[in-house]
């Protein structure tokens, strides 16, 4: 329905996800250099992936339309997002945002020959406006619980949720671990973080190294891969992991039989969010918190604020000590 809807705004059916099949051979080959303009930059490797999924999708509309590159104009970039109905609104900043660089690049490689970059509308997202989803305390003890530790396969999963949950390590740098990266020696993980490409260490608990070690002696199949965690289906059997671990983290949920609340997210990434919101009600100073977390901004750890009910209560005003000092 959301295509449909698309359809009726643009003309055009624009699919859900935007790989590169489709494309013409330019198309790709803009997309491909937009992606070395932007890792010129510095920016992140998965930061660049995602802004050219979004270009991929625009490329896509522009030769369904038969819009050439060099004849964009700001009045393209607007239809294209007005027919996006799979988009939040969060969503709809963020290809904003890409499309605006990608209107730059295409500036700066003097495919377009007018700056259409003020033309385009501001974007929409105000900083902090989200409330990050975090689990219940005990409800994460539930779901590592209903995890079938006798199985390879649950070996494997009971080791990864415990790197998310009890380290806040991303999902993409879980699946990136290295058999290297971790010093058994001085209980330590030492590895580079894939969205910022900044090296990070941190402390191996006990139980998470006992859940790894289970994994590497009696779960892990005996391929010579330099990844802690691989695959162990048959197409794959023994390759690096890829993709998202949200369905598998969907299915223990089920199992463990908690109860979700209206709109709370689920996803491998609220056991990131709900290690930084338990660490806030320890009062571990917010610098700590970013370091663990491999936050390099510093406010970037500010939106955990509001999910500290106890600290918010101590910013609540006394109506009545209000009232009283009105002058």
């Amino acid at each position: 329905m959301r295509m449909m809807d698309g359809f009726a705004v643009s003309g055009v059916l624009l699919p859900r996800k935007s790989p590169t099949a489709g494309l013409d051979k330019r198309s790709v080959e803009l997309t491909y250099k937009y992606a070395g303009w932007l890792k010129s930059k510095g920016y992140a490797s998965t930061t660049i992936r995602g802004h050219a999924s979004i270009v991929n999708g625009f490329m896509r509309y522009l030769t369904q339309i038969q819009q050439a590159p060099e004849n964009i104009t700001d009045k393209d970039i607007v239809r294209y997002l007005n027919a996006r109905k799979d988009y939040s609104s969060s969503s709809m900043s963020a290809a904003l945002y890409s499309l605006k660089h990608f209107a730059q690049f295409l500036l700066d490689i003097n495919v377009l020959k007018i700056d259409i970059v003020p033309l385009l509308p501001q974007g929409h997202k105000y900083r902090l406006a989200n409330i990050v989803s975090v689990w219940k305390p005990g409800n994460v003890e539930k779901i590592l619980a209903a995890v079938d530790r006798g199985s390879p396969i649950g070996r494997r999963d009971y080791a990864i949720i415990m790197l998310a949950a009890r380290l806040g390590l991303r999902q993409i740098d879980i699946f990136g671990l290295r058999l290297g990266c971790i010093n058994w020696e001085n209980h330590r993980i030492e590895t580079s973080q894939s969205k910022t490409g900044e090296p990070i260490s941190l402390p191996l608990p006990d139980d998470v190294g006992w859940a790894i070690i289970d994994y590497l002696k009696h779960g892990r199949p005996k391929v010579d891969s330099p990844y802690v965690f691989v695959c162990h289906s048959k197409n794959a059997w023994g390759k690096q992991m890829i993709g998202s671990f949200d369905g598998m983290l969907a299915k223990y949920i089920r199992q463990a039989r908690v109860k979700l609340s209206d709109g709370q997210k689920h996803g491998m990434h609220s056991l990131r969010h709900t290690l930084a919101s338990r660490l806030l009600e320890a009062k571990v100073p917010l610098t700590v918190i970013s370091e663990i977390l491999g936050q390099i901004a510093p406010d970037a750890i500010e939106k955990y604020l509001k999910v500290d009910i106890e600290m918010l209560r101590q910013c609540a005003l006394n109506p009545q000590e209000v009232f009283e000092n009105v002058s």
